[in-house]
């Protein structure tokens, strides 16, 4: 296994079988295949391509670090229901749409996924907004209807930052319709598991566990968190990355809309 790279937070390994495992420091929000640490600094112990082994469950470098990735806690971090049964109900989940989209008009990340829906983004030519467009309008026709969209081809991988903004966007889709749309939160992953080679590897890894219906617990406390206090979570998933949190929050936002009347 190899330290694939190191951040404030985060430490990624990536195993022979080329899946990305994460170690974060204290107090970070749980991430699919990732495990907390009582850690301040992950970079005193790893630095990017050094080698560690991986046996039994045990994270050894060659400086005699060992991590015990069992000895703690197992959280899940898949979603298989709406455990905030205050969603489940339609009127309800209007209210939380029109929260959410007063919420993202406020102070939304230059270069973000707002900017792009918006038209107002500085920095790509307008041919390229305009592609995007004409890839989220056959998207949003996917959403409305069945068959397959060849919109992906044109959104994974595009945008800014490690998770590139589109693929944050999805997302936010796909996590909407893991809760509301069983069958097309499937059928969007038959059509991304193909394109995932365009993006980053971190990116990359994302998407795959969002095929799989595992999500940061993060991202998922939109739907898991009181929606009285939603606003204070809204601010959480915004903070995450430069533009990632508000650009998966757009994701929910324009599947959740598009899906109107067709939630549960």
């Amino acid at each position: 296994m190899i330290v694939h790279s190191t951040f404030s937070r985060a430490c990624n390994f990536i195993t022979s079988e080329n899946v990305i495992v994460t170690l974060l420091k204290d107090n970070t929000p749980l991430a699919p295949r990732s495990a907390v640490l009582a850690c301040s600094d992950l970079g005193l112990f790893f630095q990017p391509n050094i080698q560690v082994s991986l046996i039994n469950g045990k994270i050894i470098t060659s400086h005699g670090v060992l991590i015990d990735l069992l000895a703690g806690k197992n959280t899940e971090t898949i979603i298989n229901s709406i455990e905030n049964k205050y969603l489940s109900s339609p009127s309800n989940l209007t209210r939380l749409v029109n929260i959410i989209g007063d919420f993202l008009v406020k102070s939304p990340p230059s270069g973000g996924m707002h900017d792009i829906l918006n038209g107002q983004s500085d920095f790509y030519p307008t041919k390229t907004i305009e592609r995007i467009h004409s890839a989220l309008d056959d998207f949003t026709l996917w959403l409305k209807n069945d068959g397959n969209t060849s919109s992906l081809a044109q959104l994974v991988g595009f945008g800014i930052g490690l998770t590139p903004s589109a693929d944050d966007f999805i997302l936010g889709v796909m996590m909407v319709l893991d809760l509301y749309h069983k069958q097309k939160h499937h059928a969007l992953s038959l059509q991304l598991y193909p394109l995932l080679a365009r993006t980053t590897d971190i990116s990359a890894a994302m998407l795959s566990n969002a095929c799989s219906s595992r999500y940061s617990l993060l991202f998922s406390s939109l739907f898991t968190s009181p929606i009285n206090n939603i606003e204070i979570t809204l601010k959480q998933i915004a903070a995450h990355g430069h533009s990632s949190g508000h650009d998966m929050l757009c994701g929910v936002y324009f599947a959740l809309t598009r899906l109107e009347g067709n939630w549960i």
